[in-house]
């Protein structure tokens, strides 16, 4: 199937919905943006008026000027450039159709916000996968107005992407635009075949990972000594694994650790991340083998993660028993494909739980887990 054919079915999907059972989806997916913190008082949030189909998220405008919220919206400034800049709305203001026919503010591209002076940025879908990437109309406008200037922006400070959608429009798998992974935010589904979130219980879509470090180096044994059992993750020096460190991880994501480059190679842990991305100390640190000359404090190359050891794997899950499912489940695990050498790599849900239920104490112990957190979540709310 073409992408083009593929957004005209997803597109037919959506429309599909009965506008009863949309309103409830609609209201469902604001009460989640809610949950994730989207209208706190005083952040500027780029939104989007709706086209027919796509999820109304007006209902939420009103109450977030109140509190004080900025509010943009992306106006097209030139359609054969494929220009597109975000530009304040304002409560009452007066909007018209573009050549698109999707409403924008009269005022044009007056009072327009650089990218990296937003704090959020909601996205709407055409599609979308497991790991947050996304298919939009096929214009390519918020790729140029996203990608380009993320990358100039100062990593921590880059704007949160979330994109939204139904969940009947998820798709087994789609190639990243660059610069546009998402977090995701759906109704429950609006088809029984369909389902938004990996992991279905938590809120904010926890992913999974996989970290390896050489046990000679720093193992299993010198975490579960650390302080509170608790270590950064420092060193990465490949690109395409720190931006999975920076952008990608999220605080109670859960990772299995590693042991690399040793006579057992294998899953020896789970971990889980208790801090998100902040500048690797190590790469200021001239005596450090990990120290870069090239890197400033106002603009950091390296960024670490916080893990904390949650449960040892004994006997550890070795490389040769996570071959045997690799013509199963594990057929596009990463850390099987030829050639890979990342040391920091994504799971699927899928991937993941056929790895814990190869260690049946392991996987008991983590849905214990599981339950004692959501139970907590459920007290204080």
């Amino acid at each position: 199937m073409t992408l083009r054919e593929l957004r005209r079915q997803l597109r037919a999907g959506r429309r599909a919905i009965p506008d009863a059972e949309r309103r409830v989806h609609d209201r469902a997916i604001r009460a989640s943006l809610s949950q994730l913190g989207v209208w706190q008082r005083g952040r500027r949030v780029a939104a989007f008026l709706s086209m027919p189909g796509e999820v109304d998220l007006r209902p939420c405008f009103d109450t977030a000027w109140q509190r004080g919220v900025r509010i943009y919206v992306p106006h097209i400034v030139s359609r054969r450039d494929g220009r597109m800049v975000f530009v304040p709305l304002e409560a009452g203001a007066a909007v018209r159709g573009n050549m698109f026919g999707i409403a924008e503010p009269l005022h044009g591209s007056r009072g327009r916000l650089p990218v990296r002076h937003l704090d959020t940025i909601l996205v709407p879908l055409v599609g979308f996968d497991a790991q947050g990437h996304r298919l939009g109309m096929g214009a390519g406008f918020y790729d140029r107005a996203l990608h380009p200037r993320l990358d100039r922006a100062q990593p921590f400070r880059r704007p949160r992407l979330i994109g939204v959608a139904y969940s009947i429009q998820q798709v087994d798998r789609l190639d990243p635009a660059p610069g546009t992974s998402l977090s995701t935010s759906s109704s429950p589904s609006a088809a029984s075949s369909a389902s938004l979130l990996t992991h279905p219980e938590v809120p904010n879509r926890m992913r999974y990972w996989l970290l390896k470090s050489e046990p000679d180096v720093f193992g299993i044994d010198d975490l579960a000594a650390a302080p509170r059992r608790t270590t950064g993750w420092e060193g990465v020096r490949n690109y395409q694994a720190r931006n999975m460190l920076r952008d990608d991880f999220r605080k109670g994501d859960r990772a299995f650790f590693y042991h690399s480059s040793c006579a057992v190679p294998g899953v020896a842990g789970v971990v889980k991340v208790v801090r998100e991305a902040y500048p690797d100390p190590t790469q200021f640190d001239a005596t450090s083998e990990y120290y870069d000359a090239g890197s400033t404090h106002a603009a950091p190359r390296w960024f670490s993660v916080d893990v904390q050891l949650e449960k040892r794997i004994e006997p550890v899950i070795t490389l040769p028993e996570l071959r045997e499912h690799a013509a199963g489940a594990l057929r596009e695990m990463l850390i099987l494909k030829r050639g890979n050498r990342l040391s920091v790599t994504p799971l699927t849900a899928a991937e993941w739980h056929c790895i814990v239920a190869l260690r049946p104490a392991v996987a008991s112990s983590l849905a214990t887990k599981s339950t004692a957190s959501l139970r907590t979540r459920s007290k204080k709310s």
